[in-house]
This record gives structure tokens, sequence and C-alpha cells, in this order.
């Protein structure tokens, strides 16, 4: 039987959290096969982190001891390894919209994010983070 196109785990979707899933499971020795329907670098929404999503991710590249992860843990480390399209997040806004109606300022809140001990929150660049991570990926082992 031919091995070479068998894989242990097949990942859908080469985002962020597809990216980062095929990088610690490659670096740990799994045959990973990255599949996306479109290729890097591409346009992506959802540019905007929570607190605990830098954390978390500091915590894998601890824990696995990967440093690309280590690039992506922080706003500031983003800036400086990865690239400088991504910023810090220091407010957070809600509007309520209706349809062909004009903007009421009662419904809209504009909230103030607070740094904590590492930094403030980023507000990424999707289309670098996300080819970036992809990079990682494949350097570690994952087909993509």
């Amino acid at each position: 039987m031919n091995t070479a196109n068998q894989f242990d785990v097949a990942i859908m979707g080469a985002g962020i959290g597809g990216s980062l899933l095929a990088t610690v499971l490659s670096d740990q020795g799994l045959r990973v096969l990255l599949l996306d329907a479109a290729t890097h670098p591409r346009f992506v929404i959802g540019e905007s982190t929570v607190r605990h999503t830098l954390r978390l991710v500091k915590i894998m590249a601890e824990h696995y001891d990967i440093e690309e992860l280590r690039h992506v843990g922080s706003g500031e480390n983003i800036r400086k390894y990865v690239t400088s399209a991504c910023g810090e997040k220091r407010n957070f806004g809600f509007i309520y919209h209706r349809m062909g109606q004009q903007h009421n300022p009662a419904e809209a809140n504009q909230l103030v994010i607070p740094p904590f001990r590492e930094g403030y929150e980023a507000h990424l660049f999707r289309q670098d983070i996300d080819a970036y991570l992809y990079q990682a990926a494949l350097h570690h082992g994952t087909v993509g």
C-alpha cells in the first residue's frame, strides 16, 4: 500500500484556527493535511481579538515551544515579527442599525478596553496573520 498521501489529520480551513492547529499537530509529529478553498494572502473579516485570545496563543507557544506562535502571542510581537499592519485595540463600539433610517446617537456605545499585563488587545490585519500562520504550518511539516 502506498502511504505517501496518507495523513493522520485533515483540517478544513487555513485561517487562524486551522493553521494554529496544523502547526501544533505537525510539530508533534502528526501528518497533517490543511485544506482551504482559497489561497493566502486573502481578505478575511474577523480581525478583532478578545482578551483571552492572545493569552491562549501565548500558552500554546510556551507549552509546545513553537517560536511562530510566540510571534503572534501579543500585539507587540505581531508588530515586531509578523507585520506592522496590525495595531492595538483600545476601544470597541456598537451601533444599533435600522435599515433606511439615520443613526440615533443614543443607540451607540463606545467602550474603553483597559490594557492587561501583556499590553492591549490586538486588532489584526487578517490577510497578513493568516498567511503567516499558514506558512508556519507548512514550515512545521503540514501539507497544504
